[in-house]
């Protein structure tokens, strides 16, 4: 789309200008020259006021609260978007990752000597990631009050996509921050522009290519039979020993991503007026309205508080008018 990123390829500028935000061309894509990755890249970049400097269409980091609190302001905000994966594909998806990939600094060699099962109850499984990141809590006990803050940063927050509706999460961020909103006007650049989304979504991501992936239920192996063929036998499939240790250390993040699809289905008809093909039809019998205060979260105010597919990171993107 030719927008212009702030990430961790800042310090690839060439001549690297320290004292000044600049923009600059590499492999084609255009970055501002700061790493908003470190929270050392963050200061600098909220001393040079890069949200003020408008020169960055999408920041994206690992850093969620020291970016909120430091490069935005109420006269300069921005609106988080990203990708949730349900939680037992993910712990599996770093399992493989992890284990392989030696030029990532969380490389753990000792899980290539692992089975799944052996990596569920180990001290390597992740432990409710996704509640902790939000609520900014790495350690300690969760409680029931971290995943109402959860949800609440979720529902007033973040524009929602899921990674088992990948296109069409990319379809809605790409519509929401108006993203080539002046150049896909004819018929014929609306179809380039799908074009290009869906081979880039069927090429996927080199480095979970071929992750063995849960089987949630027997209506999914069956939908999604060919897709398993090559790893079902690795798969793991729920109520399976592997699943419920991933599971019993990962409580808040089941009931986060519930959470998650159901914000999911509401933007879409809140916002996108979504089309019939963008989620499945509801059982028969089960109606088609989701009211979000029967989650107990007892918020009654709706005032707005101020991948490569394995780096747990959040983008912030600023919408063209």
């Amino acid at each position: 789309h030719g927008l212009v990123q702030a990430c961790e390829y800042g310090l690839r500028q060439p001549d690297y200008n320290e004292d000044k935000l600049e923009t600059f061309l590499l492999d084609k894509t255009l970055y501002v020259n700061v790493d908003t990755t470190t929270k050392e890249g963050i200061q600098r970049a909220s001393e040079l006021g890069l949200a003020q400097s408008h020169l960055a269409n999408i920041i994206i980091s690992p850093h969620f609260h020291d970016i909120s609190s430091q490069i935005f302001s109420p006269s300069s905000p921005g609106r988080m978007f990203a990708l949730f994966r349900h939680p037992v594909d993910r712990a599996l998806s770093m399992y493989y990752y992890l284990a392989k990939a030696s030029w990532d600094p969380h490389y753990n060699p000792a899980l290539s000597q692992m089975t799944v099962e052996q990596y569920a109850s180990s001290r390597y499984i992740e432990n409710n990631w996704m509640t902790r990141f939000l609520v900014n809590k790495p350690g300690g006990k969760l409680t029931k009050a971290d995943m109402l803050l959860a949800k609440k940063i979720i529902k007033f927050k973040c524009l929602v996509g899921l990674y088992d509706d990948i296109e069409v999460s990319m379809a809605r961020f790409q519509r929401y921050f108006g993203w080539n909103a002046q150049s896909d006007t004819t018929p014929a650049k609306k179809a380039e522009i799908i074009t290009c989304r869906s081979e880039a979504v069927a090429k996927g991501d080199a480095n979970v290519l071929g992750h063995p992936i849960s089987i949630k239920d027997e209506q999914q192996q069956q939908q999604h039979g060919m897709m398993y063929s090559s790893s079902s036998a690795s798969a793991v499939r729920a109520g399976s020993v592997a699943w419920n240790a991933i599971v019993r250390m990962n409580i808040f993040d089941m009931e986060l991503y519930e959470y998650v699809k159901k914000i999911y289905r509401v933007q879409g008809e809140q916002i996108f007026d979504v089309v019939g093909y963008e989620s499945p039809p509801p059982p028969a019998g089960s109606g088609n309205v989701v009211v979000l205060d029967n989650d107990n979260d007892n918020d009654n105010n709706n005032n707005d508080m101020n991948m490569n597919m394995n780096m747990k990171r959040i983008a912030i993107g600023r919408r063209h008018h």
